[in-house]
């Protein structure tokens, strides 16, 4: 798992490092990150961009992650940060421990999957990020009230919380920095009425903002159901997800989507979202998501709860799902040397189920014969300045390993991008 100098030399260092790291608790994170919006040239800053990144270069002199300026020429514009993070409910944990053996097999490890350990951390990864907005999943009730809630109020934000239905016990928390100002805000719960195989418990936000230069952005938060046998459930709700931000955008509003959206990149679904576009013509449930597997039952109208189609006004295609919102996602999916990105790293999967889509003008293909397709976006009033890049598996796997771990609180790491709202 990893390629430390030998264990005992590899197991101090560990100790030292969560000695220092955790000698500050939750009082690092300030009330103001203006700092964070200047340019990241040095290495100082790359280091403290995020804990991943603080803790593998202290262990093995590597960074897995780095700010990547995608429009330099927008960097003095850069005026709105965006964060999205699962962070791990401590009630998943607990029924899903088998997936965290890492930590399970060395008994010296344990405490690194407790809430205690993790919350510590957590409440340094806040501070590290600095976002103007924070969206995050997997945010337990009870600690909503006696951790989140006052760490981030205590920082200089406010917070909204949705639970997911009962018994379910965790849900989404938005938090966004108490000089802005909240326009609108609703809860969604992916109800489809008495269609008690579409109803799941998961739920979304949407809110909308007016930043402190006066400028509005509508900011949505989810987390979709993970069962990837139900393909037809989760585009129901990524349905319901993209009505709602109809109806809560006015025309002239730019609009961001977070969230854990349970698909891999280039799967239909996700396809859906950025393009526009799902054809049920020979396409499997199983097979909707991307997460591994094939077969199920075709997609067909007569799958979704009756009505669903009124929830999407441009569904007019009895053989399709088509929305007409124009969707970027702000990652490119792939690292440096063409790996897939990673954002999600268990004891034995590795995936990135993480999204922010962004709102942009146009998407145009340029095709040539002989030549690589290009395709050109055309951005509105959001303008992509710079992300925090996603590491390897390979990368991981060759240092510290799967998460949670001594360094990173959730099985999760943070999506973390700077946009000029012009």
């Amino acid at each position: 798992m990893v390629s430390a100098d030998d264990p005992i030399t590899y197991a101090e260092k560990r100790r030292s490092y969560k000695r220092r790291v955790l000698r500050k608790n939750s009082s690092c994170i300030t009330g103001s990150s203006q700092s964070n919006f200047t340019e990241h040239d040095s290495s100082e800053d790359d280091l403290t961009s995020d804990l991943l990144s603080h803790g593998t270069s202290m262990l093995f002199n590597l960074l897995p992650r780095k700010w990547e300026v995608v429009q330099p020429y927008y960097l003095e514009n850069v005026n709105f940060r965006i964060c999205t993070y699962n962070v791990l409910s401590q009630n998943i944990i607990d029924r899903t421990v088998f997936l965290y053996e890492h930590l399970l097999s060395s008994e010296s490890r344990h405490h690194e999957i407790s809430w205690s350990y993790r919350s510590a951390l957590l409440a340094k990864e806040f501070g590290l990020i600095g976002a103007d907005v924070f969206c995050l999943q997997e945010v337990q009730n009870d600690h909503y009230e006696i951790f989140f809630r006052p760490t981030m109020e205590k920082a200089g934000y406010r917070g909204i919380y949705k639970k997911r239905a009962d018994p379910l016990v965790d849900g989404c928390a938005i938090f966004y920095r108490a000089d802005f100002e909240l326009v609108y805000h609703k809860d969604i719960e992916f109800v489809f009425g008495s269609e008690k195989s579409f109803n799941h418990g998961n739920v979304a936000q949407v809110v909308r903002l007016r930043t402190k230069d006066g400028g509005e952005v509508c900011v949505t938060n989810t987390h979709l159901l993970f069962n990837r046998r139900l393909g037809h459930v989760k585009i129901a709700q990524a349905v319901r997800l993209l009505a709602s931000i109809y109806e809560a955008t006015p025309d002239s509003c730019p609009f961001i989507m977070c969230g854990d959206f349970n698909m891999q990149p280039e799967s239909p679904m996700c396809n859906f979202i950025s393009d526009g576009f799902l054809p049920f013509a020979n396409l499997k449930q199983f097979e909707v998501s991307g997460q591994g597997g094939s077969g199920g039952s075709v997609l067909r109208p007569d799958l979704f709860p009756i009505g669903i189609h009124r929830h999407e006004k441009n569904f007019n295609n009895r053989d399709a799902f088509v929305h007409n919102l124009k969707f970027a996602s702000a990652y490119c999916h792939v690292t440096e040397d063409l790996k897939p990105e990673i954002s999600a790293f268990q004891s034995e999967k590795a995936c990135n189920p993480d999204f922010i889509f962004y709102s942009i003008e146009d998407k145009i293909l340029h095709e040539k014969p002989r030549s690589p397709c290009i395709l050109e976006i055309r951005e509105g009033q959001l303008h992509l300045v710079r992300r925090l890049t996603l590491p390897s598996e390979l990368l991981l796997r060759s240092t510290i390993g799967p998460w949670p771990n001594f360094t990173t609180p959730s099985d999760h790491i943070p999506l973390v991008v700077d946009f000029a709202l012009l």
